[in-house]
């Protein structure tokens, strides 16, 4: 596309620029409207990416990078139950709206789904029709008057013009087994049918549907490269050049690769695979350094081996009920490494949670599955599992954590009424197995077990080894908040426990909550709850007290005055604590605050709107204050902040652009960093006319496109970049200057 491939990886969108020798993910320049990504669809005539996505979203890029979004689909309400028909291809169920094959033809494009088709204008980027006929139409090619749409017994050859409301309306069609063909058109009188065991080119009449099969394997993709039709055989690890007659030559130098052409481009072809993307006979491969999961979720660093892990997660009461095999990520600061530390064979297995990390071995960490329960993973591998065989716990979920001693700690709260708390001695930890008489269990806290645990937190704080637990559940006779410790250091003292299923308040008035989402101790070891309505913070010092009370800070503006509760009403879902003590909260619906370290001064607000943020849904944070980073995964995906994103200070010596120059051939966004949040950025020309000015900035960095306000493309010439905090379109100080050569 132009200077660009695109390929996915891991569902993601990646691209190569040609002219920079570049490797990008889409998101980190343009900013697609949606996540896992099912297939894209490349027209050449309109020089237009179409991204199709799991939830039936579609995006549009064209050949500048810009992105027009077409959710048409997606916001369609229909059931998600599966499908079925009679003999004649009606339905008797209901389908989903699973988008299967995309094809092009004079400015419209044809999307085929699970219930029927639609056709999208190429021009004005919206669609024009949306058919369902409730029945699953796996491709829709139109050549010349008539429509070709194949079910997976039938090919229907229906009138373009023609508006129907459902299949057997339809009279002209053949037999056939059709299921999960797609078809590219070749065309006004033929098309390419990709079927499960051969690529086909056929030519409908009026009385049948002439077939020659052109190669005798599946084929997973056909492109038209400047001299031929490219089909990419990726078993066969092959692809063949077919030319106008249909004679198909094979080309075998490559492996299990997915190839690709451009037909505006020099007869170039590309591959990708397992080792990346590179140019077809050449061994210089581009690889995504990027994280690749459908739903990255928990997101830790370890402070033992200065490495983030990001896991993925198993049925969730907040995003997903389905399983996905165990899969994690590591990144040390430069690149990612993905692995499936349960696996046997080819085949992955788990479904992971949270996971935490050993303070004996820094390469050792535990993480509860949904039906494994407890793997202990060093490095990539797994070592043991924790299972009813070898401890007592059952095969459910549970929660862990370390004491200031060593000992592993398990709650389980569902599923295990006559040992929801044990313990292994540190002793144990580190061994190369483990057995059922290792582990300490505590009959004086089976209270804690309350038959929930879908929204379950566990920690141990640092400041006093107090044992702190929330099942997350309603608080109406089950959701509680549980303390316990038995003051020494031996497993076998008996511990004291207290449960509050609402608790009290140092201004006298009581907190309840509907959900409990998180628990989190600062530096100083004051520990910090998120629930559905806001937050609260406690001394867990005090937790077996009759003293016991918790604060909810209040918000003081500039002038003294108290603002009220901190995000009183807020669905809190995570909290996380940075180096200087500053909280960072993440919420389902209003992104990112931070605030300073008592929680009296908010000093920033990200939002998808306003930042990088991906989505104002946010899952997990987690803070990097070694290398000053904040990560966090949400809705749409995981973003990296800066620490120093957040200031006080209204220092502008740091501000710089890149990059800069901007060469011809660049198409992304233009960086400016180092930003002050609250400051304004104006851009003028060399002459001083204003060409751009910006809103307040609130993360430390401005994109710009290069254009003006209109959206026009910048001519060659210097342009002038200034800072100030009295407002928008003002040019107080100078801070960098960008080089536009066109």
């Amino acid at each position: 596309m132009g200077k660009r491939v695109y390929f996915l990886v891991n569902e993601c969108l990646y691209f190569y620029d040609v002219s920079s020798s570049t490797l990008s993910s889409f998101n980190d320049v343009g900013g697609l409207n949606d996540v896992g990504i099912s297939d894209i669809f490349y027209d050449d005539d309109a020089n237009l990416l179409f991204v199709a996505y799991v939830n039936s979203n579609i995006d549009i890029i064209d050949g500048k990078g810009k992105v027009y979004n077409v959710s048409n689909i997606k916001d369609m309400n229909m059931p998600a139950t599966t499908v079925t028909f009679d003999d004649n291809d009606d339905v008797t169920g209901y389908t989903t709206k699973a988008i299967n094959d995309i094809t092009f033809r004079e400015g419209q494009a044809f999307v085929a789904t699970e219930y029927g088709y639609a056709v999208i204008d190429e021009d004005t980027k919206k669609m024009t029709a949306n058919t369902n006929f409730g029945v699953k139409t796996n491709s829709v090619v139109r050549l010349g008057d008539y429509l070709l749409l194949f079910s997976n017994k039938y090919c229907y050859k229906a009138d373009a013009n023609t508006r129907y409301s459902k299949l057997s309306a339809i009279t002209s069609k053949w037999s056939g087994s059709f299921s999960g063909v797609k078809t590219t058109r070749v065309d006004d009188e033929t098309a390419f049918l990709l079927g499960s065991a051969a690529l086909m080119r056929f030519t409908p009449s009026s009385s049948k549907l002439t077939t020659d099969t052109i190669v005798p394997y599946k084929v997973n993709f056909v492109r038209h490269s400047p001299s031929a039709w490219l089909a990419s055989c990726y078993a066969q690890k092959c692809y063949y050049m077919i030319d106008a007659s249909g004679a198909a030559t094979a080309v075998s130098d490559l492996g299990q690769e997915t190839v690709s052409s451009y037909l505006g481009g020099d007869g170039t072809i590309w591959a990708v695979g397992t080792s990346g993307l590179h140019k077809s006979g050449v061994s210089t491969y581009y690889k995504p350094n990027a994280i690749g999961m459908v739903f990255p979720y928990y997101v830790k660093y370890n402070t033992y081996n200065n490495k983030l892990y990001v896991g993925s997660t198993g049925r969730n009461s907040r995003i997903t009920s389905s399983n996905y095999a165990l899969r994690n990520h590591t990144y040390d600061g430069t690149t990612w490494t993905a692995y499936f530390p349960y696996k046997s064979g080819t085949t992955a297995y788990g479904s992971g949670y949270d996971m935490i990390f050993c303070p004996q071995d820094s390469n050792t960490y535990f993480q509860c599955t949904w039906s494994q329960n407890l793997l202990k993973i060093t490095g990539k591998t797994r070592k043991w599992t924790v299972s009813s065989s070898n401890s007592y716990l059952t095969s459910y979920k549970s929660s862990q954590a370390f004491d200031n001693y060593g000992n592993l700690w398990v709650v389980q709260t569902y599923g295990n009424e006559s040992n929801p708390v044990s313990a292994l001695a540190s002793s144990y930890v580190t061994g190369s197995s483990v057995k059922k008489a290792y582990w300490t269990t505590f009959s004086e806290l089976t209270e804690v077990h309350q038959g929930k645990f879908q929204r379950a937190s566990f920690i141990i704080s640092r400041k006093c080894n107090m044992k702190i637990y929330t099942d997350g559940d309603y608080n109406s006779g089950s959701g509680a908040l549980c303390f316990w410790d038995s003051g020494s250091e031996d497993l076998t003292a008996t511990n004291t426990l207290k449960m509050y299923h609402s608790v009290p308040e140092t201004t006298g008035t009581t907190i309840s909550w509907q959900y409990l989402n998180c628990l989190v101790e600062d530096n100083n070891g004051v520990v910090w709850v998120g629930h559905t309505a806001g937050l609260f913070s406690l001394d867990p010092s005090t937790a077996l007290t009759n003293d016991f009370a918790v604060t909810r800070p209040h918000v003081i503006d500039s002038d003294g005055n108290d603002t009220g509760i901190l995000l009183d009403g807020y669905d809190i879902f995570t909290i996380a604590v940075d180096a200087k003590n500053r909280k960072w909260i993440g919420t389902t619906s209003s992104g990112i605050f931070v605030t300073n370290a008592d929680g009296t001064e908010i000093l920033a607000n990200f939002t998808a709107e306003n930042s990088g943020l991906p989505n104002n849904l946010v899952y997990n944070i987690c803070c990097d204050n070694v290398n000053n980073r904040v990560f966090c995964t949400t809705a749409q995906g995981l973003a990296e902040f800066d620490l120093d994103m957040v200031k006080t200070a209204n220092d502008l010596s740091n501000v710089y652009a890149y990059p800069n120059p901007v060469e011809p051939d660049f198409t992304g966004m233009v960086k400016i960093t180092n930003v002050p949040v609250g400051c304004y950025l104006t851009i003028t020309n060399a002459e001083g006319a204003v060409v751009k000015s910006f809103d307040a900035c609130t993360t430390g960095n401005v994109l710009w496109d290069p254009c003006d306000e209109n959206g026009s493309r910048l001519s060659t010439g210097t342009y002038k970049v200034y800072a100030s905090f009295a407002g928008a379109g003002t040019t107080d100080t100078q801070v960098t200057q960008i080089y536009v050569i066109r």
